[in-house]
């Protein structure tokens, strides 16, 4: 809020209430529904959320038949798996895995759990659904398709 490239910037938030059990992402996605409805004439993208609703793949579905604004996904396969985002930033499952590796090798070193700091994805990934990107008319930078690699829907 205090950086000036984005003072413009509003970010709308609407509480979805968990829902536990099997099903229950695929409950909350269909409850968010009527937020996706109430915002889409007020917003330019959604973006997923990192909750169990934002990691599964009925909340990318649910935004993708019901709004007319691109989804920025939380997953790789929220691009790569077709569930809906227009792109998105993942944290590397590599990189997050050499992480744990190296906390649970201090734990059996004798570390106690308290004394090991929990870190965030030191590296993460592209993807980009360049079929969506044309639908919403929005132009990918090259540096970002560099970036993505292999990760782009075509």
């Amino acid at each position: 809020k205090d950086d000036p490239e984005f003072k413009e910037l509003k970010i709308f938030f609407r509480p979805v209430p968990l829902v536990t059990g099997e099903n229950g992402d695929r409950a909350m996605a269909l409850n968010s529904k009527r937020h996706i409805q109430e915002l889409d004439a007020k917003v330019d993208a959604y973006i997923k959320p990192c909750d169990q609703m934002g990691t599964r793949r009925n909340f990318s579905e649910t935004v993708y038949s019901t709004s007319k604004k691109p989804l920025i996904g939380l997953v790789k396969d929220d691009v790569m798996g077709k569930w809906g985002a227009t792109a998105t930033i993942y944290p590397s499952h590599d990189s997050i895995g050499n992480q744990a590796a190296r906390m649970i090798k201090e734990l059996f070193r004798s570390k106690k759990v308290s004394d090991i700091m929990p870190e965030w994805p030191q590296k993460y990934g592209v993807a980009v659904d360049l079929q969506k990107a044309k639908q919403f008319g929005i132009e990918i930078p090259v540096e970002l398709l560099q970036m993505a690699g292999e990760n782009i829907v075509r």
